[in-house]
């Protein structure tokens, strides 16, 4: 008896200290040097990047384990939204996304830019310079409240599933004049695209955004949001989320 209760109590013990279910995660893939596909094998689930080095920073000592999903982005907000994923590595904040999203603290700025092709550079300044031109985007992507407003009330921006797709219409069609993307994203996909001699990223930044790991609200995760602004604050005080950006830069280009 002494024997079967032993082994009771230690099922029980391991349960509670392993048994928990993985926390899934997604991300605008590809998204160098945030989150990416490291062998570009997606049935592989092999999610590298900083976000991924942020989670597992913190959750490993948790004992919980990451589990990459991989899907198109506006296929992920949607499983956010639903809870049928709890994390979003590379998001930026909006009104609307925050109804269904926690956003802990930011992890890194970045800027999203106007990539034209080659030769075809254009006077940008501000929004209204795009006004009357053929933009390309990604589907699903935003770039922060204001501008998105003004995209759908101003401009012509086609969205495609894809960056390769939308440099491939931008370079080869020749019917459209600028891609809305995030800076690093676009140097690093265009040079292992083919396309590095082939665009040009105008100076001034479309905008200027904090990028997030979200946690679904639907999500039992969401409760660690707190302890992880927390630790997201110290290590980018003390250098270790640009170090890890250093490295993701590095591996990008090898």
């Amino acid at each position: 008896m002494k024997i079967l209760l032993y082994y009771f109590l230690f099922c029980l013990m391991c349960g509670t200290s392993f048994a928990q279910e993985p926390l899934t995660v997604a991300a605008a893939l590809p998204a160098k040097p945030y989150a990416w596909i490291e062998d570009n094998k997606p049935e592989s689930n092999n999610m590298v990047g900083v976000g991924m080095d942020i989670l597992h920073a913190f959750f490993d000592e948790l004992k919980i384990e990451l589990q990459p999903k991989i899907y198109p982005w506006a296929r992920s907000l949607h499983y956010a939204k639903s809870g049928e994923i709890d994390a979003l590595l590379t998001i930026f904040y909006t009104k609307a996304r925050a109804e269904f999203m926690e956003f802990p603290e930011h992890y890194l700025d970045i800027d999203v830019c106007v990539i034209v092709p080659k030769g075809k550079i254009f006077k940008f300044e501000k929004w209204d310079d795009l006004i009357g031109k053929r933009g390309i985007g990604i589907r699903g992507d935003s770039q922060g409240n204001e501008f998105d407003n003004f995209d759908k009330t101003t401009l012509n921006i086609f969205r495609v599933t894809d960056i390769k797709q939308a440099f491939a219409m931008l370079v080869h069609k020749d019917r459209m004049d600028y891609l809305i993307y995030v800076r690093e994203t676009a140097l690093i996909d265009a040079a292992k695209l083919g396309y590095s001699d082939k665009i040009e990223i105008l100076p001034v930044p479309v905008t200027s955004q904090k990028l997030y790991i979200t946690f679904a609200k639907k999500s039992k995760y969401a409760k660690y949001v707190p302890a992880l602004s927390k630790k997201i604050k110290l290590w980018k005080s003390n250098g270790k989320i640009k170090e890890w950006y250093n490295g993701a830069m590095k591996k990008c280009f090898q």
